[in-house]
């Protein structure tokens, strides 16, 4: 009876559609889990998520789980997880992609998010990144690492062109406990990967401080 009362004056919406949900669904509805545009990308080499590191980084493999449009499906629900206070929607999309993506964690040794400055991560109150990672690590048993941190404060990505982004995220990352990844396969994970240049610089400040280790990608959104 409270359970129909709360859903009454707060009912649960679909992230993204924006309808009711029913009692069996969560975030997001059935007809637009249909409808996800997934990229599939993981069972495809040298696939575009992989050709924006050609020539710039070295790494093994990435994927990105979904296609990522302006005010598209994917944005809704990418951006209740960034800027609706909705976390446990990471958690979510995280054990999503474990259970789509399967093969492609296999042999990774850490989950490494890219991490949000300290200030930006207290005005939010927690990193999506991370709980992405959480999800995925729930599944598949694998580490999560913290070693990853933001050292320069950076405005926004979203209105900036691909230098900008470039410029803006250049030596802002470092590594910390660098020994503990010697010859180990780590896997960098992000909310979107629009120009690669925060997934870029965070493997060139790995790679920095420790050449022999192994860097794989995985976002949730892929913006062509």
């Amino acid at each position: 009876m409270l359970h129909e009362i709360f859903d009454l004056f707060f009912p649960r919406l679909c992230l993204g559609c924006g309808h009711p949900l029913n009692d069996s669904e969560e975030f997001i509805c059935e007809h637009c889990k249909y409808d996800m545009p997934f990229t599939n990308y993981h069972n495809v080499r040298d696939n575009p998520v992989e050709q924006c590191f050609w020539g710039k980084v070295p790494v093994e493999r990435a994927t990105s789980m979904l296609y990522y449009h302006k005010k598209g499906m994917v944005q809704s629900v990418i951006h209740s997880l960034k800027y609706r206070q909705c976390p446990e929607v990471g958690n979510y999309l995280g054990v999503m992609a474990a259970h789509c993506c399967g093969d492609f964690f296999s042999g990774l040794d850490y989950l490494m998010p890219v991490p949000l400055h300290k200030k930006k991560n207290r005005q939010r109150g927690y990193n999506q990144s991370r709980m992405i990672a959480e999800g995925i690590a729930s599944v598949t048993d694998i580490a999560v690492s913290e070693d990853l941190k933001r050292i320069v404060y950076t405005a926004t990505q979203t209105h900036k062109d691909k230098f900008e982004r470039y410029e803006n995220t250049l030596h802002s990352f470092c590594l910390e406990n660098p020994q503990i990844y010697c010859g180990k396969h780590i896997l960098l994970i992000d909310d979107v990967l629009t120009t690669g240049s925060t997934l870029e610089s965070c493997a060139k400040a790995v790679l920095q401080v420790q050449p022999n280790v192994r860097i794989s990608v995985f976002t949730l959104g892929y913006a062509k």
